[in-house]
C-alpha cells in the first residue's frame, strides 16, 4: 500500500507542504482553544500538540536549509533533532524577550500558543521563499504487512504496563520480554528485510521504555521528582530565572510540552521523554552502519543492528523514566552523526543540535567537547603520519572551536559558573604550587 511519505515532508512540492503545515496549525490551534475555553475534546489536543512540536518545525528548517533527497530515516531524525532544538532556543528566547516587554508570565499557556503559532507560519513563509523552486521527489511510502510486528510489541508495552498498574499482573511484560529476546535470532537468520531493521531497532527501544516508564501513575526514579519539581515551579510561576541554574531542558522543553499539549509534566516525563529517548539506539545504528566489520556489505549491517541491542538490552538503558543525561546522549549522537555522513547544511545542523547538547546536561556537554579536541589531536598525528586514511567525514576545526566557547560561555554568564570558577581557582592554585 503506498501512503504520503511523511517522513519525507521537506521533498513536497512546497504549495502542498505549506497547506498541509498550516492546516495541521490552524485545526490544532481551533482544537486547543476549544478544549481550553468551551469543552473537553479527548486526544487531539496532545496528539495535535505534540505533531507540531516535535516534526513540523525540524521539517520546515529543513525546507530553510534546502536539505534534501537524503535518507528517508536520517531525514526524520534530523526533523524531530532540529524540533526539540527550536523550542528551547525559541522558548528560552520567549522567555526573555516577554519578560523585557513586560509580561510577567511568559511561560504560559496564551503567550507560548501565540508565539509558536506566529513563528510557525514566519518559519513557514521563509520556507516558501527559500525553496519554492524544488521540484518533489519521492512522495509516497510503501506500507508492508511485516510492520504489524514492530507495532505489535509496543502494543504489548503500553498494555503490560496498565495491567501492571491496575491490577499488579506482569504476564503480558513477560510476554513482550519473550518476543524481544527473539528479534535478534530474526535479524540473524534474515527472516526481516534490512529495509525494516531502521522500524524494529526503534519499536524495540521504545516498546521497552514504555514497559517500565508507563508502569505507575507518578514519577519515579533517582533524579526525577527534582526535574518534576523544578518543571511544575516554571509553570507554576509563567517564568524561568536563567540564575537558577537548572538547565532549558527542564525548565523549557518540558513545560512546553506540558502546556501546549495540554499534558500533565508527569506524563511528559512518562511518554514523551521515552519516545524522544528511544531515537538514539536508531541514531547509533546508523553511525555503526558507516563501520565495515568484514567485506560483506549484509553482514555489516547485521552487526551494526547487533551492535546497537547491546546497550538497548541492558538493564539501565529502560529502568526507569529517563532523565535529561538520557536526552543529552541523543543530542550527542545527533551530532555524531553528523561527522560521519556527507549531508547538505551539516554544520549548521550540527550547531542547532549541539546547543541542544549543552542545554541538556553540563558533564556530557563538557566530555564532549574533551572528546572532540582529543580525537581532532589524533586525526591530526594519523594524517602527519600516513599510517592510516580516515573514511569518515569529520567536522572542521571551526565547529570544535565555537562549540567550546559556545559551552563555556553559557556555563560562565548563564548558569551561575561556580563550578567553573573553582577549577579555574584550583588549576591556577596547582601552577603555583608547581612553578
Amino acid at each position: 500500500m503506498r501512503i504520503p511519505d511523511f517522513l519525507r515532508m521537506n521533498d513536497w512540492n512546497i504549495r502542498r507542504f505549506i497547506i498541509v503545515t498550516l492546516s495541521i496549525l490552524v485545526a490544532y490551534d481551533g482544537i486547543f482553544l476549544t478544549n481550553k475555553f468551551l469543552f473537553k475534546v479527548p486526544i487531539l489536543p496532545q496528539l495535535l500538540g505534540f505533531i507540531i512540536l516535535t516534526f513540523i518545525p525540524g521539517f520546515i528548517i529543513l525546507r530553510i536549509l534546502r536539505v534534501h533527497n537524503i535518507d528517508r530515516v536520517i531525514n526524520i531524525l534530523l526533523a524531530i533533532g532540529l524540533s526539540l532544538s527550536f523550542i528551547m532556543i525559541f522558548g528560552l528566547a520567549v522567555d526573555i524577550f516577554f519578560q523585557y516587554i513586560g509580561i510577567a508570565k511568559p511561560i504560559s499557556t496564551l503567550p507560548l500558543l501565540v508565539s509558536f503559532s506566529f513563528a510557525i507560519v514566519i518559519l513557514s513563509l521563509l520556507s516558501y521563499i527559500r525553496d519554492r523552486d524544488f521540484r518533489e521527489s519521492q512522495p509516497f511510502l510503501n506500507v508492508r504487512p511485516l510492520l504489524l510486528f514492530p507495532f505489535l510489541m509496543l502494543f504489548l508495552s503500553i498494555f503490560g504496563a496498565y495491567l501492571m498498574t491496575m491490577y499488579g499482573k506482569n504476564e503480558v511484560n513477560i510476554l513482550l520480554l519473550l518476543l524481544i529476546s527473539v528479534v535478534p535470532l530474526i535479524v540473524i537468520h534474515d527472516k526481516i528485510p534490512k529495509e525494516l531493521y531502521s522500524i524494529l531497532i526503534f519499536a524495540v527501544s521504545l516498546s521497552l521504555l514504555y514497559h517500565t516508564s508507563l508502569i505507575s501513575i507518578y514519577v519515579w526514579g533517582s533524579d526525577q521528582f527534582f526535574l518534576t519539581y523544578y518543571a511544575n515551579q516554571v509553570i507554576e510561576k509563567g517564568v524561568w530565572k536563567l540564575s537558577e541554574g537548572v538547565l532549558p531542558l527542564i525548565c523549557i522543553l518540558a513545560p512546553v510540552y506540558s502546556l501546549l499539549c495540554d499534558l500533565s509534566v508527569i506524563w511528559v516525563f512518562k511518554i514523551i521523554f521515552p519516545f524522544i529517548y528511544s531515537l538514539m539506539p536508531l541514531v547509533l545504528y546508523y553511525i555503526y552502519k558507516k563501520f565495515n566489520f568484514c567485506d560483506r556489505p549484509t553482514i555489516n549491517e547485521k552487526f551494526a543492528v547487533l551492535s546497537v541491542f547491546i546497550p538497548v538490552f541492558f538493564y539501565v538503558f529502560y529502568r526507569g523514566i529517563p532523565m535529561k543525561q538520557c536526552i543529552a546522549k541523543l543530542f550527542m549522537a545527533f551530532v555524531l552523526m553528523l561527522m560521519f555522513y556527507n549531508l547538505p547544511k551539516r554544520f549548521f545542523l550540527a550547531l542547532i543540535i549541539s546547543l541542544s547538547l549543552i542545554f541538556s546536561h553540563y558533564g556530557i556537554s563538557y566530555f564532549f567537547a574533551i572528546s572532540l579536541v582529543i580525537a581532532l589531536i589524533i586525526s591530526y598525528i594519523l594524517k602527519y603520519n600516513n599510517t592510516l586514511s580516515l573514511n569518515f567525514n569529520t567536522l572542521s576545526l571551526n565547529f570544535v572551536i565555537l562549540y567550546i566557547s559556545l559551552a563555556i560561555t553559557w556555563y560562565m554568564y548563564v548558569s551561575s559558573g561556580c563550578i567553573f570558577n573553582s577549577i579555574v581557582h584550583i588549576g591556577v592554585h596547582i601552577l603555583r604550587s608547581l612553578s
